[in-house]
This record gives C-alpha cells, sequence and structure tokens, in this order.
C-alpha cells in the first residue's frame, strides 16, 4: 500500500481524535445515547473548569506520535470478505489499537502502586497518559470494520484484564468503559461472518464475563448509588442487542443463524443477571446487614431494557422470590419497583409464552403482594412520614391485577412446567389435586338449578367461581386499602384513589359498588369525626391526628372524583342494553349507596360554609340529575331561607345559603319541574319577604341605612335563586312543558317581571332568552318584546346619561330574548313584524338604529331572501355612515353565513386543500351571493379592509367593534375554504386582502380593549390557515415588522403572532429557509424587557417541540443567548427551564453539554432529580387515560393558545390578558393579597369566624410538651360539644 493512503488512514485517526468530546460515542447511533447522568455532569464539570480533556487529547496526540515509530502494519492471515478499505484500515489501525492497550496493561500495575503514595500525582500525570492511550484504542475502534473483533479477540481480552485493575481510578475506569462500549456496541450491531463456525463460543465467554465483571462493579460501590460509568456499558451494550433482536425478527426466515447468535449474548446477560440476583439473595438470609447490593441491582433491573418474554417471566419469578424472603422489608420499595415495571406487557402483541403463563404468574404476585407487612407500621405516622414503599405497593398490585385481568382465560392454555413449580415455590403450596373437581362443580350446578336469580346472573359455573374469585379479590384490597389510608399521606392516598376509580371500570359495578364504598367513605369524612376519632382511639399519636386533618381537603377531592366515577359508571351500565341490571335490587342498592355518599358531601359542605372543592360539587350536580333532587332538599332544607330572618346572626349557618352558588353551577341539565316544586314557593316567599323590607324601608326613615341592608340582601338572594333558574331552564328537556303547566304559572312570573323594575325586566329576557323551548308561546312572546323594545327607543333620547345606560342594557337584554322567540317563530310572521316596525319608525322620523338591532336579532330567522336583502342594506349603510350597531349586524351576518355552509356542505377539512374551479354544491341564494367574489368585495369595503387602506389602532368608540367584525369576516373566508366554497377568483381575492388584514391584527393586537386584541389575533390566525399554502409571505411580512424598529409592545406581539404561526402551521413553514428568521428572533433574547423575554421563550419552547431533530440541533446554540441576560433569566426561571426540559428531550447528552453554558450545569441537575421523582407516569395513564398528569404537556400548551369561549373569542391568558405581562411569581403574590383581601372583608361583613380557628395547635413535633398541649386543646374541644348536646 502506498504510503499517501496511510497517511491518509492515520490522518483521518487524528482528526477524529480532535473532534472527540469526552462523554462522547461517535460510533453509536443517537438514539442508543446514554441518558443524562449526574455523575456524567459532574465528570463534564471538573473537565471543564480543570480543561483535563484537552491535556488528554495532547497526551493522545504524543502517545500516537511514539506508538507509529514502534508499530508495523499487521498481516492478516484470515479472509472475511471485508472491503479493500477496510483491510488497508485495520492493517494500519488495529496495530495502533492493540498497542495502545498493551501499553495501558504493562504500565498500569506499576501507576497503582504508586497511587497510594503519590495519589494528587498520579491522577494528574500518569492517568492522563493512560486515558490519552484510551482515547486512541476508542477512536480507532470506531473507524474499523465489525467484522474484524469477532476474529481478533485479543484486544477485547486486554480491555477486559485493564477494567478489572482499573477500578480503583474514577477517570480511568471511566476512559475503559467508553472504549469498551465502543467495542462492544460495534461487535453487536453487525452481521455474525458465517464462516466463525465454533469461533463464537470464545466471543460469548468473553461477552459473558464482561456482563459479569461490570455488573459486579456497577453495584459494588459504597452507599446506595450505582456506579453509572460500568452500569452506562451494559445499558447501551443491551440497548443495541434487543434493537438488533428487533430488527432480525422483522426478517426471520433469512436471519436465523444471526438470531441464533443474539439469542445466545441474551441468554448470557440473563445468566449472569439471574446468578447475581441468587448469590446476592442468599447472602441476604444469610446476614443481617441491609443488602445494599441487591437493591441496587433491582434498580438496574427497574432502568434496563426489556428481555423477552420467556427471560422476563423468570426473571419476575426471581425477584418475587427476593420479595418474600426480605424478612425487614430493608429492599422493598426497589424490588416493588422493578416488579412493577416488568409486569407491564403488551399481551395483545405478546406470544404464546406470554399469554400462557402471565396470568397464573401474576395472580400468585397479588397473593404474594397482600402480606400485612409490606404495608408497614402506621402508628405515629405524620404527613412528613416516608411512605414510598407504600406507594409502589399499591402500584405494583394494581399492575399485577391489570396484566391478569388483560388475558382471557384458556382452558387449553399450556403452562410452562418450570414456571409452573416455581409459582408452586412462590405460594408455598403443592400441585392442586384435580381429582374429583369435575363432579363437584356438577353437583354445585344441580343444587343451584331451582335458584332462578343465581342461575340469571351466573350462567355457568366459570361465572360463578369468577364472580367468587372477584369478590375475595376486592375484599383483601378494600382490607389493605383501609390499613393504608391510616398513613395519611398525600401521595399514597392518590395512588389509592386512583386504582379504586379504575377498579369501578374494570370489575363488575355491583361488587365494585359495595366493597369499594367504604373506603369512599373513608375519604369524604370531615374533619372533626377525624379528630374526634382519633382522641378516642389510644393507638393513635397526636401528631397522625394533626396530619389527617391537614390531609382532609386533599382526601375531599380524591373521594369526590371516586364518587363521580362510581355514579359514571352506574349510568353506563344502566344504558347498556346487553347487560340487564336494572333490577330493582340492584337500583335501590345503588341509590342508597350514593345516598349515603351525598349526606357524607352535604356534612363537608356544613363544615365548611360551602368552599367545596370542584370535584365534590360536580358530584352533587350528578347526583340531582341521576337520582333527583329530593334527597338534597331533605339534607338541606330550602326552608330556612325564608323562616330564619336574614338579619339573625345565624342566618348564614343555617340557611345554607352558601350552597346556592353551588346549586346554580351545579344544576343544569335538571328537569324544570325540579325548581318550580322546591325553588318557586321559596322565591315568591323571598320576594314578599324583599317587598316588606322595601316598605319598611321607605316608612322607617331613621334606620334606613339598616333597612336598606336587609332590602340588598333580599335582593341579593332573589338574584341567585334567578340565576339558578335561568340556568336550568337553558337545559331542561321539559322547558315548555313546564311553562305550559298550570295555566302557565311559570311564564305568568317571569312576565310579570317586566313591570316590576329594571332588574326584573333584565331578568325576565335573559331567561326568556336562555329558554331552551319556546314552541308554541314565542309568536305572542316575541311581539310583547319587541313592543317593549319599542317603547325604550322611543323614550331613551330624552333621558339622562345614568338612566339611558340602564336603559342600553334592559334593550340588550330584549334583543337577546327577541332572537330567541324568533327560532320557534315562523319566517313569514318575522317579515311582516319587521315590515310594520320599519313603517312606523318612518312615522315617527327616528333613526334606523332600533330596525338594525331587531333586523339583527332575527336574522338568523328569517328567510333567506330577506337575509339577503337585509345584509347588503347594511353593506350600503355602512359605507356611508358606519356605527357601532351596523358593525354588530354585519359580524351577526358573516356568523350567520358561516353557520349556514357548515350546515349545507361537508368539511373538507382532511382533504388537501384545491382552488380550482369545481362546482359547489347547491347553497341557499343568501350563501351564493354574499360569499361571492362580488359579495366579499362589498363587505371588504364596508369594514375599511382594503390593499391600499392604512390600519389605525381602536381609537373611536365603534373601532372595537369593527375589529370583532373583521374577524368575524375571516373566520367566513376559513369556513368558506374548509367546505369547498372557495374557486380560484375568491383566492386571488383574498391574496389582495393578506397585507391589509395582517396589519390589521397586528396594529390592533396591542389595543387596550381585551375584545379587540382577542379578535386581532382571530384575524392572524385566519389568515395563517388562508394562506397555508404561501405561509412564506406570513413569515416575511411579520419579520419585516418586527425589523423595522418597532416598540418593545408591538415586538411582544409580534413574537406571541409567530408563535402561535409555528404552534399551527410548523409543517409548511419549515419548508422555507428559517435560518434568517430565529437567527433575528433569538438575537432579541439580550433585550432587557422581561415581557419580551418570556414571549420569546415561548416562542423558542414551540421551536422545539415542532421542529425536526437536525433543525433543533441547529436552533440551540441560539437559544443559550437566554443565560446571557442575567436580570430577565432570573426573574423567568420558569420558562427557562421549560426550554432546557423540552431541550433535554431533543438532543443527546453529548450535544447538549457541548452547548450548555457550564455555570448554569446546576439546572440540568435539578431537572434530572425531577424527572427521577416522576414515576409510573405510564401506569397512572393506563388507569386513567383521560386524565393528564402531566402539567407540562406539550399538546396541552400549544391548545391553550388557541382556546375559545362560548361565543367564540379568543381566552387570553394572563400575560396576555395584562399590558404589564407580569411574571408568574408576581401574579401568584398579587393573587394571594386578593385572596387574603377578600376573606378579611367576608369575615368583617358576615361576622362569623372560620372553623377551628379558635384551636391554637403548636406545630412544632420535637417536643413531648407540645403534644400534650394539643391533646389537652382537642379534649377541650370534645368536652364544650358534650355540654353543647346535653
Amino acid at each position: 500500500m502506498a504510503s499517501s493512503e496511510i497517511s491518509h488512514i492515520v490522518a483521518t485517526l487524528i482528526r477524529r481524535i480532535q473532534k472527540s468530546t469526552a462523554l462522547g460515542y461517535d460510533a453509536i447511533a443517537d438514539r442508543m445515547q446514554p441518558s443524562f447522568q449526574e455523575e456524567d455532569l459532574a465528570m463534564y464539570e471538573e473537565q471543564v473548569k480543570s480543561d483535563r480533556f484537552g491535556r488528554v487529547q495532547q497526551c493522545a496526540f504524543d502517545s500516537l506520535a511514539l506508538i507509529r515509530v514502534a508499530v508495523a502494519p499487521m498481516e492478516p492471515t484470515w479472509d472475511e470478505g471485508i472491503s479493500e478499505t477496510d483491510r488497508q484500515a485495520m492493517m494500519e489501525i488495529y496495530p495502533i489499537i492493540k498497542c495502545s492497550l498493551d501499553c495501558i496493561a504493562n504500565q498500569l500495575g506499576d501507576a497503582l502502586s504508586n497511587a497510594e503514595r503519590h495519589k494528587e500525582t498520579t491522577e494528574e500525570t500518569s492517568t492522563i497518559t493512560f486515558e490519552g492511550l484510551f482515547l486512541i484504542a476508542k477512536t480507532g475502534i470506531e473507524m474499523l470494520n465489525p467484522a474484524i473483533f469477532y476474529v481478533e479477540k485479543s484486544a477485547l481480552s486486554t480491555i477486559i484484564e485493564i477494567l478489572e485493575k482499573a477500578s480503583a481510578l474514577r477517570p480511568l475506569l471511566n476512559a475503559c468503559t467508553a472504549c469498551l462500549t465502543a467495542y462492544l456496541c460495534r461487535l453487536l450491531a453487525t452481521d455474525v461472518p458465517s464462516e466463525l463456525g465454533e469461533g463464537l463460543t470464545v466471543t460469548l465467554a468473553q461477552l459473558k464475563h464482561v456482563f459479569e465483571r461490570t455488573l459486579a462493579m456497577a453495584i459494588a460501590d459504597d452507599g446506595d448509588q450505582v456506579n453509572n460509568g460500568t452500569l452506562s456499558v451494559l445499558k447501551i451494550t443491551m440497548t443495541t442487542v434487543m434493537r438488533r433482536m428487533k430488527e432480525l425478527m422483522k426478517d426471520a426466515a433469512n436471519n436465523g443463524s444471526q438470531i441464533a447468535f443474539i439469542s445466545k449474548v441474551i441468554d448470557c446477560w440473563y445468566g449472569v443477571l439471574v446468578g447475581q440476583i441468587m448469590q446476592l439473595r442468599v447472602d441476604m438470609v444469610q446476614s443481617s446487614a441491609k443488602p445494599v447490593k441487591l437493591g441496587k441491582l433491582m434498580r438496574i433491573i427497574a432502568s434496563f431494557p426489556t428481555l423477552p418474554p420467556a427471560h422476563s417471566l423468570r426473571l419476575v419469578l426471581q425477584i418475587a422470590l427476593t420479595l418474600q424472603q426480605d424478612i425487614s422489608c430493608a429492599i422493598q420499595t426497589e424490588t416493588l419497583t422493578a416488579l412493577t415495571t416488568l409486569m407491564d406487557v403488551d399481551v395483545m402483541q405478546a406470544g404464546d409464552v406470554v399469554r400462557n403463563n402471565i396470568k397464573p404468574l401474576s395472580e400468585a404476585l397479588v397473593e404474594v403482594l397482600f402480606d400485612r407487612r409490606f404495608c408497614g407500621n402506621s402508628h405515629g405516622a405524620t404527613d412528613t412520614t416516608d411512605c414510598e414503599r407504600q406507594i409502589q405497593l399499591v402500584y405494583c398490585i394494581a399492575q399485577c391485577i391489570r396484566t391478569a385481568r388483560s388475558v382471557s382465560h384458556d382452558k387449553n392454555a399450556k403452562m410452562d412446567e418450570f414456571l409452573q413449580k416455581q409459582v408452586l415455590t412462590l405460594l408455598n403450596t403443592d400441585k392442586p389435586q384435580q381429582a374429583d373437581g369435575a363432579a363437584r362443580l356438577e353437583r354445585m350446578v344441580r343444587e343451584t338449578q331451582h335458584l332462578p336469580e343465581l342461575q340469571h346472573n351466573f350462567p355457568t359455573i366459570e361465572d360463578f367461581m369468577a364472580s367468587r374469585d372477584d369478590c375475595e379479590l376486592l375484599t383483601r384490597l378494600t382490607r389493605t386499602f383501609n390499613y393504608l389510608l391510616s398513613y395519611s399521606n398525600q401521595a399514597l392516598d392518590e395512588a389509592i384513589a386512583l386504582v379504586i376509580c379504575w377498579l369501578f371500570n374494570e370489575f363488575e359495578f355491583g361488587i365494585c359498588l359495595k366493597l369499594l364504598t367504604p373506603l369512599c367513605f373513608h375519604f369524604l369524612r370531615t374533619k372533626r369525626s377525624k379528630m374526634l376519632d382519633g382522641l378516642h382511639n389510644v393507638n393513635q399519636m397526636p401528631t397522625g391526628i394533626a396530619s389527617m386533618v391537614k390531609s382532609a381537603t386533599t382526601r375531599w377531592k380524591l373521594g369526590g372524583r371516586i364518587f363521580s366515577v362510581a355514579m359514571e359508571t352506574y349510568k353506563e351500565v344502566q344504558e347498556d342494553s346487553s347487560i340487564d341490571v336494572d333490577t330493582s335490587s340492584m337500583k335501590s342498592q345503588a341509590v342508597a349507596i350514593f345516598t349515603a355518599l351525598l349526606e357524607a358531601t352535604v356534612d363537608i359542605a356544613k363544615e365548611t360554609a360551602g368552599n367545596l372543592p370542584k370535584e365534590l360539587e360536580d358530584c352533587i350536580g350528578m347526583f340531582a340529575r341521576m337520582f333527583g333532587f329530593d334527597d338534597y332538599v331533605r339534607l338541606l332544607p330550602l326552608t330556612p331561607l325564608h323562616s330564619i330572618p336574614i338579619t339573625s346572626e345565624t342566618f348564614r349557618t343555617e340557611s345554607y345559603i352558601y350552597m346556592l352558588p353551588i346549586l346554580q353551577r351545579q344544576l343544569k341539565g335538571v328537569p324544570l319541574e325540579v325548581y318550580m316544586k322546591h325553588f318557586m314557593p321559596i322565591l315568591t316567599k323571598v320576594e314578599t319577604l324583599k317587598a316588606k323590607a322595601r316598605d319598611c324601608a321607605a316608612i322607617n326613615a331613621a334606620n334606613e341605612m339598616a333597612m336598606t341592608y336587609v332590602v340588598r340582601s333580599y335582593d341579593a338572594l332573589v338574584g341567585i335563586l334567578y340565576n339558578i333558574l335561568i340556568g336550568m331552564i337553558s337545559s331542561a328537556t321539559d322547558c315548555k312543558q313546564t311553562l305550559e303547566r298550570n295555566n302557565f304559572e311559570l311564564l305568568k312570573h317571569i312576565l310579570e317581571l317586566l313591570d316590576k323594575s329594571s332588574e326584573g325586566a333584565v331578568v325576565a329576557c335573559r331567561l326568556m332568552a336562555s329558554a331552551a323551548n319556546l314552541e308554541g308561546m314565542a309568536p305572542r312572546l316575541i311581539g310583547i318584546f319587541v313592543k317593549r323594545f319599542v317603547a325604550l327607543e322611543t323614550t331613551i333620547h330624552t333621558e339622562s346619561s345614568d338612566v339611558q345606560a340602564n336603559i342600553y342594557a334592559i334593550e340588550d337584554a330584549l334583543l337577546g330574548a327577541i332572537a330567541n322567540c324568533g327560532k320557534f317563530c315562523e319566517s313569514k310572521m318575522l317579515v311582516e313584524n319587521l315590515e310594520s316596525f320599519e313603517a312606523a319608525l318612518r312615522r315617527s322620523n327616528c333613526t334606523f338604529d332600533p330596525l338594525i338591532k331587531i333586523s339583527r336579532a332575527l336574522l338568523p330567522s328569517v328567510d333567506d331572501q330577506l337575509k339577503l336583502k337585509l345584509h347588503l342594506h347594511w353593506i350600503k349603510l355602512c359605507k356611508t355612515m358606519a356605527t357601532k350597531n351596523l358593525y354588530l349586524a354585519l359580524k351577526r351576518s358573516c356568523e350567520t353565513l358561516a353557520t349556514e355552509i357548515k350546515e349545507s356542505l361537508p368539511n373538507k377539512q382532511q382533504e388537501p386543500a384545491t382552488t380550482t374551479d369545481s362546482p359547489c354544491k347547491e347553497v341557499s341564494v343568501y350563501v351564493k351571493e354574499s360569499c361571492s367574489v362580488y359579495g366579499l368585495h362589498a363587505l371588504s369595503e364596508a369594514l375599511n379592509v382594503k390593499p391600499d387602506a392604512k390600519p389605525n389602532v381602536e381609537t373611536e368608540e365603534y373601532s372595537k367593534h369593527r375589529i370583532c367584525c373583521i374577524g368575524a369576516f375571516v373566520k367566513l373566508l376559513e369556513t368558506m375554504k374548509m367546505h369547498g366554497v372557495y374557486d380560484q377568483a375568491t383566492k386571488k381575492f383574498v391574496d389582495t386582502l393578506m397585507r391589509p388584514l395582517i396589519l390589521e391584527a397586528m396594529i390592533n393586537a396591542i389595543a387596550p380593549n381585551n375584545n379587540t386584541r382577542s379578535s386581532a389575533l382571530i384575524i392572524y390566525d385566519g389568515i395563517c390557515n388562508l394562506k397555508l399554502e404561501e405561509i412564506g409571505d406570513i413569515l416575511k411580512l411579520s419579520i419585516s415588522a418586527l425589523s423595522c424598529k418597532a416598540s418593545k409592545i408591538m415586538q411582544i406581539v409580534l413574537v406571541r403572532c409567530l408563535t402561535r404561526l409555528m404552534a399551527r402551521h410548523s409543517q409548511q413553514a419549515v419548508k422555507y429557509n428559517l435560518a434568517q428568521v430565529l437567527q433575528f428572533i433569538f438575537r432579541l433574547l439580550t433585550e432587557d424587557n422581561i415581557k419580551l423575554y418570556v414571549q420569546l421563550l415561548k416562542f423558542a419552547r414551540v421551536c422545539v417541540v415542532k421542529l425536526n431533530l437536525d433543525q433543533v440541533q441547529w436552533m440551540a446554540p441560539m437559544l443559550m443567548k437566554m443565560f446571557e441576560n442575567q436580570s430577565c433569566c432570573q426573574k423567568a426561571k420558569v420558562y427557562v427551564r421549560r426550554v432546557v426540559q423540552k431541550l433535554m428531550v431533543k438532543l443527546t447528552r453529548d450535544q447538549m453539554l457541548k452547548i450548555f453554558p457550564p455555570t448554569h450545569l446546576p439546572l440540568l441537575r435539578n431537572i434530572m432529580a425531577a424527572q427521577r421523582n416522576k414515576r409510573h407516569s405510564k401506569l397512572r395513564k393506563a388507569l386513567r387515560p383521560s386524565d393528564d398528569d402531566d402539567d407540562d404537556d406539550d399538546e396541552q400548551f400549544i391548545d391553550k393558545m388557541f382556546k375559545t369561549d362560548d361565543e367564540g373569542r379568543l381566552v387570553l391568558n394572563f400575560d396576555e390578558n395584562d399590558e404589564s405581562c407580569r411574571i408568574e411569581s408576581d401574579i401568584m403574590e398579587e393573587k394571594g393579597r386578593r385572596r387574603q383581601k377578600k376573606m378579611r372583608q367576608k369575615l368583617r361583613k358576615r361576622g362569623d369566624v372560620q372553623p377551628y380557628t379558635y384551636i391554637k395547635l403548636n406545630k412544632a413535633k420535637t417536643s413531648e410538651k407540645h403534644k400534650r398541649e394539643n391533646v389537652k386543646a382537642l379534649k377541650s374541644l370534645v368536652k364544650s360539644k358534650v355540654k353543647m348536646r346535653q
């Protein structure tokens, strides 16, 4: 070979050494890179501070110069079909690798002998030299063809020899493990040469030796921490092996020999793992010391790649035996974690081995886990007691039950004999006798044939046996959970509640309701009952009582969740037609149990004065919708609202007025008949009392202030009673029948409110505007409201400004009532009314604003011809003299057009966007004319949206309504595109509007009005949807506006708009060159403006989530500028942390450490510690799929940006809604201050105190004196209650 070619190979080796990093694995794919470890960070920090790796590289260059002179190219004596290039590289590089390793092996002994006397000198000089030699060897290994390693095995033998010697020095051990990892991954990620034959035996023996040594070294260190350096060798190697196995199994027919070799490698690892477990288990039994090594081994198993099914099942048995023999429960947490991880089996994708054996194994594990010693001792437990073991126990039991029930019972399933013997050993039982079992079953069937109910519920004896087993299992679960609840630990309570909710959906509902309800009652106990229980329980420590009381609020939330899940499940079971469960006994039992749970909820409401968690509030509403309102009234009667004087000191507590706001929120969907039966008599009597109080106030001038307070109190009570009616009438299915009942009693009462007062008129109109069904009554009602509206319009101009404001409020309510009545009227009648109304206005020479208001309210209900006529008339008027009412009318017209298009044409959103001149389906003339190019052009001119128009920020009173109308216009264009009413001419017209619309959005996004800002963002989002194929034009306009010396507030708005664009349309945006865009935007991170800084971090977070891996790698260095802005970085730590968390998901360890500032490495360590504490996330999601436990979820974060309310307006989050864009800490502090201020005002106003504020408990937990003081205070409470009862 020519010398120039040899120099080229060596030059490549030198370049690779120059580019290498301290923790890098260049030969391993990114997906196999090790995860972040705290030890890696410590080592990286050490190298950054001392520039250690730079000296290692220099030693590598110096050593390489000497080695090249000393060694000669090797002459291979074998031919395994490698290419000529690989052969030449082997001849040049392999001798260098071998010489480097031999130098370390020969000289390491002398260095280690001097280590004790000259440890500092050794680590600073000789160890660096060895590390340089390892760097040469590792880099050379990455350059060679892996097939060489199957023949030339001496290098691996040398590495193993060095590994055993280098364990004393951590830097040297890290270098050795890095070299070994590269070697093994290269070896096992390639095909085995077919010519080797029996030569693989030596390779397998070496691999087994490597596994044994590295595993022993990983758990050999003192303390509870494993050696992450040696552990990474095993983790990365086995990840490579398992991925290799999956790739080969895709074409198993042609990869038989390769699969056989990889299977033997897995067998080696499994044998080493099981052998280590058995040895450590023997040591644990024979020794009284804590089995630290065994605990570390369990943590390793839990974090390692999953083995094949047969190996995993046997490994589970070994772990279960270890758990059973752990008498002192010293490593219970680690063992249960490993079991939970291994029992997470996807049965649908598993083979016959798993399906035939996993069910009996899971049932045996559940039997073992029910041992009471695993629950520990709750005596004296407090809220600070570490309950990690108990939490792991709950999740492990749930995982085993879930796995067992995921496998269907198969009589013909053949269980593995070895596993069957091991399961019996685990249970300490002999093999069950099957002698006369069949005869016994037949006898039981004959004896129960005369019981029709039993036969109906259990058609076969197998069904009966399964039900019996479920009862036994749930009974034992209830006992276990009941004891665990005595710990009063919040995390443990949450785990138990989660499992209980899952059990309701997994087991038969009737059994769950009977057996699990006691646990729900345990969650719904009041604070008072817990305190009294604890005082009379001699086994309970005072600190335990205090922790129980402290955790009561959290338990109420969990109890409410269980209560609601039980009722939802009962509703689903009743609606299931395939299961006949609507028997009288079943229903009566369910109603009795749910009523008892409601009583417990009511007791909590009484204790907290209506301050219930949302979960319990929802339970009250669900109970009322399912079982009626009578039980609630029995427990909390409504009569005290009028029978107790409102001036009484006990009115609030004894009248239960604090429950009315809860009923207002929760009684939606309850039949309206309930209101007539329970609330209407109360409302009538309270209104009578209100009238008497008002008369007294007018007569008694001396006590005018006191009587005015009484009148206002009754006004508030009447108002909330009417609000309850508004909520119920809007969703009641019996709305029409109830309004007509008893000669229109309720309707007459509502209409009488029109003449009582302005407040009553508004309430009456709101009721009619909310009514769900006015069929048959609407034609008469609409005439009443229109006449009332005309009367107000004729007198409004003669009134003062204060009265005018009041009249405008009544008019808006009347228009809402007219619009709702119009839905139930014939179109012909509405047209006649509008014509007569117009004629009346012409005769009175009034303005046409009243006609616009009425026609706007009735627009959705009239015929298409009149809709078109009104639409064109409004456009004509708006061009000459724009007013607030005209903009609102055009907004309603755009919304009506969009609704009709959605109802007439199918949604083509899933299909590729098209702009061809395809004919549209038949639509109304109103839609055809208004949505034509001519109609859209006229509408845009009326809204002053023209290519040459200059947008103005909101300065006039009607400008905000104009922007809202433009937002509705853009939504109409979106709807046209989604439903196919969008031809080439329309697209061309929309293109001309793109620039003025974007400028309107940007200018008005900083307006002081919230609705204006919301509409501006809607306009921007709509234009992005319309120009999806040409999103680059919107990017150019946005960036050009950002770069033209805009104000800080405008920069914030523009970055916010770009954030929304990337969140919704990243797939289209990445087609364009984003390099300059991102460079310019992230340059702003150095600006000293906290509002801009936070918005830039939000934009960065969206980019990291939405962009692909290559783009994130290119963008990540730009984001590091956020740390340079020290003042803003300290104030926005939460946002910085979220960006770093997303980067850690996308980037590998080496890529992250390469760009991350060394001074901020503690942030990485803190994030890793938080991620390590997040356990069981996968299991929690499986037990409750609809629940989102992760508050930092990407999709949830992005969806919040586009959340809208019931009227279609964007719901702006706090920093977008507030001009000051305050930071989270400031917001939370201000919210806390406002909350405390409101609470003080409430207490001062009503003159009572919160429960238990008079009990002064000393929270110190270390002094026996303080404990005695607490007990004394609580006992005095008990004595006072006994005296009160006597």
